[in-house]
């Protein structure tokens, strides 16, 4: 398979409903098809699924053991219901939602009880067959074991290697404008609430008044609180329903809003002029699907063109794509023939794929990557490429820490659905991976103080690096002779409202670190 079939997963890291400036309604158009119908026309069925839950596979090992359990819990979480160390389900309290919010903390409790593992305690087919009368409902049943598959390899594998509908790769997550139904915002789920972390400009929310840094307490007639993040994520894509009421709390007060809901297309690059002196552009990449390169390409040489004097690459929050388009965004900023990074296999016999430069740049001015803990895989290997050539000044919080690729093929149980296993890591020129440590900032800016969760918080059984390589700041940063903070507040001042202090410095550093160095970083 060579470098242009190769992608990275699409990696959904908290609750990410993409949703950047709406660029037209299709409402003369059939409506976009939604993941259920993707999955029911794979015809993925319980013959896949059973072989899993048997008892002499469930109990040959540990692994295989936790393995099944997340099975079940993935698929039964989706109707807020909890897998419990009997065998049943039940509906899950506001207190319980606290250790079950990701895989590693759910199946936790599982490993203190030996007793269930030892002694055999529960026929996961038997259990299968019991959540399958009772919960599932028409029309969901091919999603939902696909869940199930997916949990299963989760801890079996890796966190990283799972099955997708062919047809909805194509057409969702590697094309260059994905039409879907999204309110258009991203949030980041917290133990009693959904903190926005992005709303996009003219998106359903934003129409509706929600910003960013509010604090979301209620969908519909739910707490938050009491919601289980698959739960979560099923109300805010509107599967039944045209509007969501959504109640928030801002500077302490609360207020109510209605969403409805909307057909956009997403493109995958956006860019626009900041509106103050920094004459920086914006150049914000939401995710790294087909054309992404020469879109942002074109949106670069625009900036050029209307006199930029520094960049501000936008990669918050954006949770990979292809290989390939990312490789190709990282030539656009150095020079030609220079090594970016490289991917190595798990397999001893398979040599690694170096990345080299192929072109010359486009633009050599300064450059700020903003990052923060959404960013992951294919935008980590953009901030951390272009940060170890000392391209770049990176701005904003700990990446999320996703260091592996995986390679795409048609899985052997079925045609219409594709099987992304992951084959190694990557690695940036100097020798290190960010797989679980992520990529520092050289300028640290949190956003709202939360606890971030990444990889390694996230995952039961993550993929562990065989050398971690600590990747010091910038020497610039720290001999500074601009006065940036300064430069910050002046830019503040020049807004009505700052709800961006990430972009802020950023901002600040290209101010001052457009005057200084020949190569353009800061």
């Amino acid at each position: 398979m060579n470098k242009t079939q190769k992608s990275f997963l699409l990696l959904i890291l908290e609750i990410a409903l993409f949703g950047p400036t709406v660029l037209s309604r299709m409402d003369s158009i059939k409506p976009p098809r939604t993941t259920d119908q993707y999955w029911a026309e794979t015809g993925i069925s319980k013959s896949e699924l059973m072989p899993l839950l048997r008892d002499e596979n469930c109990y040959q090992n540990k692994v295989n053991f936790l393995s099944c359990v997340n099975a079940i819990a993935t698929a039964s979480e989706r109707y807020n219901m909890v897998f419990g160390t009997d065998g049943f389900f039940h509906e899950i309290s506001n207190a319980e939602v606290a250790h079950r919010l990701n895989e590693k903390t759910e199946l936790k409790l599982w490993e203190y009880d030996q007793n269930v593992y030892a002694k055999k305690l529960i026929s996961f087919v038997t259990v299968w067959e019991s959540f399958e009368k009772i919960l599932i409902k028409r029309g969901e049943e091919n999603g939902v074991i696909a869940a199930a598959i997916n949990g299963y390899l989760s801890v079996n594998r890796d966190p990283h290697t799972y099955i997708l509908p062919l047809k909805m790769y194509e057409e969702v997550v590697a094309a260059k404008e994905s039409r879907q139904i999204s309110l258009g915002f991203i949030v980041k789920r917290e133990v009693k609430y959904l903190l926005v972390r992005k709303v996009f400009e003219g998106s359903p929310v934003y129409l509706a008044g929600i910003r960013q840094g509010d604090r979301i307490v209620k969908l519909n007639d739910h707490d938050v609180e009491g919601l289980l993040p698959s739960k979560v994520t099923d109300i805010l894509r509107l599967r039944q329903d045209n509007r969501l009421a959504i109640t928030i709390q801002r500077n302490g007060l609360k207020k109510y809003f209605e969403v409805l809901k909307s057909e956009v297309i997403y493109p995958s690059v956006v860019g626009r002029m900041m509106n103050n002196t920094s004459q920086a552009g914006l150049l914000t990449i939401h995710r790294f699907s087909k054309e992404t390169c020469s879109l942002a390409r074109e949106q670069i040489m625009k900036f050029i063109e209307q006199g930029a004097r520094g960049l501000v690459l936008d990669l918050r929050d954006n949770p990979g794509g292809q290989v390939d388009e990312a490789a190709c965004v990282v030539n656009l900023f150095i020079e030609r023939g220079i090594k970016m990074f490289e991917t190595r296999y798990f397999r001893s016999n398979r040599t690694p794929d170096i990345y080299i430069s192929e072109r010359d740049p486009i633009y050599k001015g300064s450059i700020a990557v903003l990052v923060n803990s959404g960013s992951a895989s294919a935008s980590e290997i953009v901030a951390g490429a272009l940060k170890d050539l000392r391209r770049a000044t990176l701005v904003g919080e700990k990446t999320f820490g996703k260091g592996s690729f995986q390679d795409g093929k048609y899985w052997s149980a079925n045609s219409k659905v594709a099987f992304f296993e992951t084959e190694g890591l990557y690695y940036f020129p100097s020798g290190w991976t960010p797989q679980l440590v992520g990529i520092d900032p050289d300028i640290k800016i949190e956003f709202n103080n939360v606890d971030h969760q990444r990889e390694a918080d996230i995952y039961s059984r993550p993929l562990l690096p065989k050398t971690k390589v600590a990747f010091l700041p910038l020497d610039f940063i720290s001999n500074q002779p601009c006065d940036v903070e300064l430069k910050e507040a002046e830019l503040a001042s020049q807004s009505e409202q700052n709800e961006d202090p990430q972009s802020l410095r950023a901002q600040a550093l290209l101010s001052c670190g457009a005057r200084y160095g020949n190569n353009g970083s800061l």
